[in-house]
Parts: C-alpha cells; sequence; structure tokens
C-alpha cells in the first residue's frame, strides 16, 4: 500500500515538473527566438568576412601577407567627375583706367584682377546666392572690399548649366578708400606701424566668412602687394602746418582774452585764465588737427563720430554754465560798487599764471579742478596717441564719456561757491582838521581897596 502510494507521488511530481518547464519555455519564447537569429546573423557574417579575405599573396618583397580581396570596376561606383581645387593662377594691378601689370606697388582706388582656376568648384563653396566675394590681406577680410561678380549666378545655373562655365576667371576689385570701406582701411592702419607710410601683405579673394583661395604652384606674379598710404613730404608738410597753427593759436590765447575772463584790472590787463573756456579751446583744437591730418593722410572725411560730438557738447555745455556763473557775479559786483552801502562785495580772482589760474579759485589750489585738468589731459593724450596710430577717431566707452561729464560736473557745482563774499567794511568819514577854540584873553586885576575890602566894579567907569 505504501509502495503504490509512492509511485502515484512520483509521477505525480514528474508530471508537475514537466508542466512547469512548459510553462517557463512558452513564457521566453519572444526572447529566445531573438537570441537565436542574432547568433544566426553574427554566424553568417563572420562567414561573409572570412569570404572577403583574400588568400595569402606574396608582395613585392617576397613575403606573404593577407590582403583584402580587391573590388571590381564595376562594384565601385565611380564619380561623375573628379573634383578640381579652385587656386588663384594671377594677380595684377594698376590705376583705375589704365592697364594692369604685375606691379607689387598699389594704392587707393587702383584695380585689382585675380585669376583663378575652376570658377565652378569655387561657385559650388558659395555658402548662399547672396554670399559676396571679399578681399584678404594677409588672412584678414577687408570689410567692404567686394564686387559683384557672380552675384547673379544663382545655385540652379550651377547645376544646370555648368557646361558654360570656362576654366579660369578673371575677377576685378577696385580698392577703393570712401566710406563703405572704412572698416578695411581701420584694420590695415592698426597692424602697421604709428609712422609706417606703406603695409606689404599677401593679397588673396574668398567668400565672405569663409576662407581665402590658396595659390596655384605655377602662379604668374607676385601675391604680395605693397599698399602706399600716402607719401612723406604730405606727412611732413601736416605736421609743419599743424605745428605752426598752434603756435600761433597759444600766442593768441596769451596775448588776447580768448581763453581769459572778461573783466580786466585797473592796469588793462585781462583777467585770469579760464578752465571752462580752455577746456573748450583744448578739445577744439585736438578734434580739428586730427579731422585735418586723417583728411589728408587717408583722403576718409567722415572720420568723425559720435565720441567726438559728445566730447565738443560737454565742454561747450560747461563753458556755457561756467560764463552764466561769472556774469551773475559780474551783476553782483556791479551793484556793490554802485551801491556803497553794501554789506558785501564779491571777490576778484588775480591773475598768477596759466596752471595756478586754472587749477586754482583765487584763494586756495582746487581739487575739482585739479581732477578736471588730470582726465582732460589723460583723455587729449590718448585721442592724439590713436589718432596717429590707426589712422582713426578713437571710439570711447560710456564709462568714459560719462566720466568726463561727471569731471566737467563737479567743476561746476564747485564754482558756484568758490570765490567768496567779503564783508564790506564801513565807509571812512573825511578826515578835517580841528581847530582848537580861541579864548578871549582874561582882563587885568583890579587892585583891592584895603579901606572897603572889596574889588572895584568893572563894569562903571571912574570918574
Amino acid at each position: 500500500m505504501m509502495k503504490l502510494l509512492g509511485i502515484k507521488l512520483l509521477k505525480l511530481a514528474i508530471n508537475t515538473s514537466m508542466l512547469t518547464c512548459l510553462v517557463l519555455l512558452l513564457q521566453n519564447y519572444p526572447a529566445f527566438a531573438a537570441n537565436s537569429y542574432s547568433l544566426k546573423s553574427a554566424a553568417f557574417s563572420e562567414r561573409q568576412m572570412v569570404q572577403e579575405i583574400n588568400v595569402l599573396e606574396p608582395d613585392s618583397a617576397g613575403t606573404s601577407t593577407v590582403g583584402v580581396r580587391k573590388s571590381s570596376p564595376a562594384e565601385v561606383k565611380q564619380p561623375d567627375t573628379e573634383y578640381q581645387k579652385p587656386e588663384i593662377l594671377s594677380i595684377l594691378t594698376g590705376e583705375l583706367l589704365g592697364s594692369t601689370t604685375t606691379n607689387e606697388n598699389i594704392k587707393a582706388n587702383y584695380k585689382i584682377r585675380i585669376l583663378i582656376s575652376h570658377p565652378k568648384e569655387f561657385l559650388e563653396q558659395r555658402p548662399q546666392d547672396d554670399t559676396h566675394l571679399i578681399l584678404y590681406a594677409g588672412g584678414i577680410a577687408l570689410k567692404g572690399m567686394t564686387t559683384d561678380y557672380f552675384s547673379s549666378v544663382p545655385s540652379s545655373y550651377i547645376a544646370t548649366k555648368s557646361k558654360h562655365l570656362s576654366e579660369t576667371q578673371w575677377i576685378t576689385f577696385i580698392f577703393s578708400r570712401d566710406s563703405t570701406t572704412k572698416d578695411a582701411w581701420n584694420a590695415l592702419f592698426k597692424v602697421s606701424d604709428w609712422k609706417a607710410k606703406s603695409a606689404t601683405f599677401y593679397l588673396s579673394l574668398g567668400w565672405e566668412g569663409m576662407f581665402p583661395l590658396t595659390y596655384d604652384a605655377n602662379m604668374k606674379g607676385n601675391p604680395r602687394v605693397t599698399l602706399i598710404y600716402y607719401e612723406n613730404w604730405v606727412f611732413y608738410l601736416v605736421c609743419v602746418l599743424y605745428l605752426a597753427f598752434l603756435i600761433y593759436f597759444i600766442d593768441r590765447c596769451n596775448k588776447t582774452g580768448l581763453i581769459r575772463e572778461p573783466d580786466k584790472d585797473k592796469a588793462g590787463q585781462y583777467g585770469p585764465y579760464s578752465l571752462a573756456q580752455t577746456q573748450l579751446a583744448f578739445w577744439t583744437v585736438v578734434i580739428s588737427g586730427g579731422f585735418i591730418y586723417l583728411t589728408l593722410l587717408t583722403g576718409l572725411a567722415d572720420s568723425l563720430n559720435n565720441s567726438c560730438l559728445i566730447l565738443l557738447g560737454i565742454t561747450g555745455g560747461t563753458t556755457g554754465i561756467a560764463g552764466f556763473i561769472d556774469f551773475t557775479k559780474k551783476r553782483q559786483r556791479e551793484a556793490a560798487t554802485v551801491n556803497q552801502t553794501a554789506v558785501i562785495r564779491p571777490f576778484v580772482k588775480p591773475h598768477v599764471d596759466f596752471l595756478t589760474d586754472i587749477t586754482s579759485d583765487g584763494v586756495n589750489i582746487s581739487v575739482q579742478r585739479t581732477q578736471t585738468v588730470l582726465w582732460n589731459f589723460i583723455l587729449g593724450f590718448y585721442f592724439v596717441w590713436y589718432v596717429v596710430s590707426n589712422k582713426a577717431m578713437p571710439v570711447f566707452s560710456e564709462a568714459l564719456l560719462l566720466l568726463a561729464g561727471v569731471s566737467s560736473l563737479m567743476y561746476l557745482t564747485s564754482k558756484g561757491p568758490e570765490n567768496p563774499q567779503l564783508p564790506t567794511p564801513p565807509p571812512e568819514t573825511p578826515n578835517v582838521a580841528k581847530t582848537p577854540p580861541v579864548l578871549s584873553p582874561a582882563p587885568p586885576e583890579q587892585p583891592v581897596d584895603p579901606s572897603s575890602g572889596t574889588p572895584p566894579d568893572i563894569f562903571t567907569s571912574n570918574k
């Protein structure tokens, strides 16, 4: 009985195990099928790789190496045409209306002709249809030095009618000097020495925003050109004329009331030097001199910028407000002169020398005046250095312009109470010679009558 029960339990366990395996197999069948497919694919790829390997082939040295099977020409898709790299073949320069040669010296408004190869491939490098060709000087893009070549050739023309393009193409540029090429000339001036009359660089062309073209190995001519900014005699003439103007201007300032207070002293001499008028004259001479210098050397008459106008506006406004303050004090002084009973009288600033006049308030050296003079000198020195070095007017930052305005404002706020009001002493009475009072002589003494004991009456006559 026990033996029969054990056999039944064993069969039940076997059936349960088989049923469990079947359930597990059904549950994991998708993953198992995927793994099986991957293994088959890997095996197929391995067999294909083995088929691609050639049998040991001896190389030129006689040793056997394993090589990859070479594909037949029919299996490799050949390109339609071989890519040709566009390059510069020749560069010619000359005057605008003259003939072009291989002369290496160029000037403003010269004509530059560049011969390139494979213009079709060069057009295919264009990023967009409206991208312009631009000149490059030593790898630096000369903004504004563009040409209209290929501007009317769309990309569709290149794809459909490329066979009409020649193998080479001449492209002409005008090395102009005007407002459109101002940035290009400024870039050339910045990389040159301040006293250099010319600059030498490698000339090239390319699409704006891309790399310039390289030169062909058999290029005709020299890609290195020399740009002449100006002649030496022009530079020296400008310096001599400007120096003569400065000497004359300083002489007028010293001998006239150009930058002095309008009032004269009793001896007929002009008053002290005015800081506001000196500041206006300083920036007028500096900016006008820089404008003349740049116009004669570069030929650009639009060198003035907003920074120059703001500086002239600050100095002009300072001079106007300072003049109004001085006018008000002058009226007070005139009123005190007419009204002899005035309690106060304005203080008149005396003339000492130029530096003392513009930094002193008449009593002591003023901090506000000193910092105004210092900042104007620093900005003026930087202005002259930048114009000579870069052949362009400097563009001051907003912080520097604000500093110039704050400096002038501090000077004006201190100018009001600058000259103290002194009390007027009381008027003096005229000195009248005091004469002592005239005393009448005393009458002579009368003798005393001893009998009466009384002196005789002086108002009675003797009988």
